[in-house]
């Protein structure tokens, strides 16, 4: 009966509360001034599920049985029930094992709150000690407060929560509260003796239920973070194209890793000084730079730290900074050290960036004449509403001449911050001065999966790099950046940064490379890594730094990857603010957008299908009432509108069971691609570009659409293409419907449901099929095929604005036949890239179910084995003889480590696909073209 899957994560539920009370007894006594805080890893336990992950706390049971159920990472329901209730005493509980060791003749007091007093445990213990009883205990607000008094030095305390099983199941149900504080323990020197706590421990017999791996992670640090030793042969020089990757390189420092640079041959790093961790001044570190192979050079904005804002600082070194925080009132301690600066002290720092960062790049000419330059804009959405919290929120509304961007629109409100980083680059380049600046490239990367690349267009970047943190979908990074410089026809890359949180050893090796190997099989032309992979006191890399350089090796050495494929889109609208999306461990960053009530109830991990899961997809229903009016109370400050940020739950048809569209599935890193690659484009893709999707999805609400982005769409229609759009998003700056017909169906302006809900009559002028109506009889959606192409229109302000699965279905009707690949048996986990070359096309399929999770052990499901089959019709192939060939890769093999080993393949009589055997263990990359050209074309 044992489900392991979650009695570790029962602390979770547990909040801190309270704080120091003088009390003249052991149990009353006065507690030293503030709170202990046990921490991990830098991190400290709270909202974030500590416990759970890194294995400090397990179940057990005696004379019982228990049955665990994990909804998410923050609902958990414990069943227990006596195996033999003649037998005596029944428990079950949960065990944390806290993270600080004790200190001899100290007291302490362990303060541990309850979503509510059903959850209150019969009995609690610290190292075997009962330090309380439901029944005689301390209880408020659902708080219990364990007293302990250590004697001779200890270790960690053992924690034990009791709960009493009977013949009957008992069931605890405990949630996290969403605004759980961290737990504490306080502590005050005790010279007295303590009480004689009867003593409890767990008989021999008891159960020890043991912690699933899929869902907690080891203490990271101690296993990878020592110093390891690292040697590879130089990259050796091939007779033939390979990968044209940038590796744009942070966290190893010239001075002391110069060799290990110069082994993976890395020629772009950047300058990211800070003060308190590196002082040495620009020049020094220049000529580390130098002498390690450094050819090309990344800025971000950075500061002299005696100049700008503390003159006694030593060294003279510089400290580099997020824009954003530039734009803060106070940053940098200008307010301190500069009271002279006055009200325009922000703009005055903005400006000194700039012109100190063009002097900082000529100096770097000066010892690298052809060298490259970037500036890079780093986590520049923390400009577009400080990190989430919305655009009329952004730091810039505090900046001397901006106070009206409070009352602004959206529109004006984002047009004034592209306007920000555009004149940060402009006054760059002025002084850079014109031959100089011709060189320069700016580089921008969000630290939010969901956050609209468009936005990083229209600021005038170019090159626009999505980041994977708080471990976020990866597909949902790809797709964000992929999309956007296909639209804008600029260049993209990706920055695996590893920060998860607090939790900075969040991922072993594996399964950062595993996601490397993704990011780079995309094509993305630039990589950048916020990974531990160096010792910058040893001098050594880390457990993470050989694969990194293994991974690097791989990369570069690679054939040329040809150009990306991708036949589906995602359209957002202008406006649209979707960048809440986080992991499991983004704490309070998405809970701004977690509604309450029936909303809470839906956060469940997708249920998995064993078969054609992507036509069956569960997706969380809509609460009935959340169409018009105040649709349910919201946390933060989001705002009521934002409701359309449902409809990105309609991505699990996409990538497969990626999670809800403000929390990614904790174990979905990346996951399966049933139709392919999918790109996110914006409102405004060219015509060009938007004729090369077959299907395209417009999820969310915007701002208003021109009425010429509403004839692309239509337009695309016409010529063949299958579009699934609501009519809230054909609305102009208005808000009004801006047209009164689209694709052939007539639209009747605004109309309200008995509940006061908005929406858009519609009246099909073409041959059409009602897919559903309103309690009223109007059509909730419709179906019309115009010109060579299908429509499908819903009547609401967006997708998902009525309950039920009409969206969904749409959604499948458009991607129906879209698929490159199809695989039997089916498979969650396998996610392909299509990319194509002159004479052969380039399919790498990765298996993301090998365990990648936070721990590096969770469940693996194996290889996956079965018969893949290709639309050669896709390809260009049909009907023509075609051969097919297995990449491998072998890192010492000489003078190549990648081949070519043929594949048995079948074609069917039409000519139409092709059928092989083929088994993904973690990657299989396959390459397909015309009989006798596909394997010398992969290596051109």
């Amino acid at each position: 009966m044992y489900r392991t899957g979650a009695i570790c994560a029962l602390l979770l539920s547990l909040c801190a509360s309270g704080g120091p009370a003088a009390e003249p007894d052991w149990n009353r006594f006065p507690w030293r001034g503030g709170l202990s805080v046990a921490g991990i890893g830098g991190g400290a336990w709270g909202r974030f599920p500590e416990a759970w992950w890194y294995g400090l706390a397990s179940g057990f049971a005696v004379n019982a049985e228990v049955d665990v159920h994990c909804r998410n990472c923050t609902e958990f329901t414990l069943a227990g029930e006596a195996t033999d209730p003649a037998a005596g005493d029944a428990w079950f509980g949960v065990e944390l094992l806290w993270n600080a060791p004790l200190t001899a003749g100290t007291a302490y007091r362990f303060v541990l709150s309850f979503l509510d007093d059903r959850q209150l445990p019969d009995l609690a213990t610290v190292n075997d000690e009962i330090v309380w009883r439901r029944a005689d205990g301390f209880a408020e607000k659902q708080e219990i407060h364990l007293h302990y008094v250590s004697g001779e030095a200890q270790g960690k305390p053992r924690l034990r929560l009791f709960y009493r099983a009977g013949a009957d199941p008992r069931t605890v149900d405990l949630r996290a509260p969403w605004s759980a504080r961290t737990h504490v323990r306080s502590e005050t020197p005790f010279a007295g003796a303590g009480p004689a706590n009867e003593l409890f421990p767990l008989p021999d017999t008891a159960t020890h239920i043991a912690e699933d791996p899929a869902r907690r992670a080891r203490l990271l640090h101690e296993t990878y973070c020592p110093a390891v030793a690292y040697s590879r042969p130089p990259l050796p020089e091939l007779d033939r194209p390979t990968a044209d990757l940038v590796v744009c390189q942070r966290c190893i420092g010239p001075a002391t890793g110069g060799a290990f640079l110069r082994m993976a041959d890395v020629q772009t790093l950047m300058f990211q000084p800070i003060p308190w961790q590196n002082e040495t001044v620009f020049s020094r570190w220049a000529d580390a730079a130098a002498q390690a192979g450094i050819r090309n050079l990344i800025l971000p904005p950075v500061l002299d730290v005696r100049a700008t804002y503390d003159p006694e600082w030593e060294e003279g070194g510089y400290r580099f900074y997020h824009l954003h925080s530039l734009m803060n009132k106070g940053a940098g301690m200008v307010w301190k050290y500069r009271p002279d600066w006055g009200p325009e002290g922000n703009l005055r720092m903005l400006h000194t960036a700039a012109d100190q960062e063009a002097a900082l790049m000529k100096e770097w000419l000066r010892q690298s004449p052809a060298a490259d330059l970037y500036h890079f804009n780093v986590e520049m959405n923390g400009a577009f509403g400080d990190y989430g919290g919305g655009i009329r929120g952004t730091p810039l509304r505090g900046v001397a001449g901006y106070e009206e961007i409070r009352e602004m629109s959206r529109r004006e409100a984002f047009e004034t911050v592209f306007g920000v980083f555009r004149d940060y680059r402009q006054r760059l380049e002025a002084g850079l001065g014109e031959d100089v600046a011709r060189r320069l490239k700016v580089m921008a990367n969000f630290d939010r999966a969901g956050f609209q690349g468009a936005y990083a267009a229209m600021s005038g970047v170019d090159i626009i790099i999505h980041k994977c943190i708080h471990r976020q979908s990866l597909n949902v990074v790809v797709a964000n950046s992929r999309g956007t410089a296909r639209a804008y026809g600029i260049e993209y890359g990706y920055d695996f940064d590893q920060w998860d949180r607090n939790y900075w050893y969040g991922y072993p090796p594996e399964s950062v490379r595993h996601g490397l190997m993704l990011l780079f099989h995309t094509g993305a032309r630039y990589l950048m890594n916020e990974i531990p992979v160096f010792d910058e006191k040893a001098g050594q890399l880390t457990g993470w730094g050989p694969m990194w350089f293994d991974f690097l090796r791989y990369a570069k050495l690679h054939p040329r990857r040809g150009e990306g494929q991708a036949r589906i889109a995602v359209m957002r609208g202008f406006g649209d603010e979707w960048n809440l999306v986080g992991g499991p461990s983004a704490g309070g960053d998405s809970r701004r957008c977690l509604p309450m009530g029936e909303m809470l109830r839906s956060l469940q991990d997708p249920a998995p299908v064993p078969s054609k899961w992507a036509k069956v997809a569960q997706l969380p229903d809509r609460p009935p009432d959340a169409a018009g009016g105040k649709l349910w109370q919201w946390l933060g400050n989001v705002p009521d509108d934002a409701v359309y940020l449902h409809d990105f739950a309609l991505l699990n048809l996409v990538f497969a069971n990626f999670g809800t569209e403000h929390q990614t599935a904790m174990n979905r890193l990346c996951t399966g691609t049933p139709y392919g690659p999918v790109d996110f484009i914006p409102w405004d893709t060219p015509p060009a570009i938007l004729s090369g999707y077959d299907a395209v999805l417009y999820l969310g609400r915007g701002d208003g659409t021109a009425l010429a982005e509403i004839a692309n769409l239509e337009d695309y229609v016409r010529h063949g293409g299958r579009l699934v759009i609501a009519a809230g998003q054909l609305r102009d700056l208005a808000d009004r419907v801006a047209v009164d017909q689209f694709c052939g169906v007539r639209l009747e302006g605004d109309a309200h449901t008995a509940t006061g809900a908005l929406y858009t009559k519609l009246q099909a002028v073409e041959p059409s099929t009602v897919l559903g109506r309103l309690p009223n009889g109007d059509p909730e959606a419709v179906t019309v095929r115009f010109g060579q192409g299908t429509c499908w229109l819903f009547s609401g302000e967006w997708l998902r604005y009525w309950p039920g699965d009409l969206p969904a279905e749409a959604c499948r009707g458009a991607l129906g036949g879209a698929e490159w690949l199809t695989f039997a048996p089916a498979s969650e986990w396998l996610e392909y890239q299509v990319r194509r070359k002159p004479g052969c096309w380039m399919l790498p399929v990765l298996n993301h179910g090998r365990g990648f999770y936070p721990s590096g052990d969770g469940p693996d499901h194996g290889p996956w084995t079965g018969r893949i089959t290709v639309d050669l019709r896709k390809l260009g192939l049909a009907g023509q003889p075609v051969e097919a060939w297995l990449v491998t890769y072998v890192a010492d093999r000489q003078p190549d480590p990648f081949g070519l080993e043929p594949i048995p393949l079948t074609v069917s009589p039409d000519g139409q696909h092709a059928t092989a055997d083929l088994t993904v263990d973690e990657l299989a990359e396959l390459v397909l073209g015309p009989s006798g050209q596909a394997r010398a074309a992969f290596f051109r």
